[in-house]
């Protein structure tokens, strides 16, 4: 998907947690080539802190957020031990919210919204 706005000033942090059986680091880095994308910097939370202080300001219905998709807006900062909120997120879990359903079409209007 950012190939469709190469020009677009993005900062895209891609977050690998251990969700399910065999998920780890070198499992994870080996998915990097997923997004290869320069803009994007991959990092590994093998602690799963991340996505458990994002699965409450979502109101996940998880424990911890994974497949999930953030966007913020450029003034979002990081404070203290909460996570900003996200302008907008979608998800790929069957559990939540089927409106926040990732497709490709609602994160390409997401991120054209916020490059407004």
């Amino acid at each position: 998907m950012l190939e469709k706005v190469p020009e677009a000033p993005v900062d895209v942090f891609i977050v690998w947690i251990p969700a399910i059986s065999g998920d780890d680091y070198d499992e994870a880095m080996k998915s990097t080539s997923v997004v290869p994308d320069l803009r994007a910097r991959h990092y590994w939370d093998g602690s799963q802190a991340l996505g458990e202080a994002f699965s409450s300001g979502l109101g996940l219905r998880a424990r911890m957020a994974w497949d999930v998709y953030l966007l913020f807006d450029s003034d979002a900062h990081w404070n203290g031990t909460v996570p900003p909120t996200p302008r907008r997120w979608l998800h790929q879990r069957p559990e939540e919210d089927p409106a926040l359903e990732l497709s490709e079409r609602q994160l390409e209007n997401g991120l054209r919204e916020l490059l407004k």
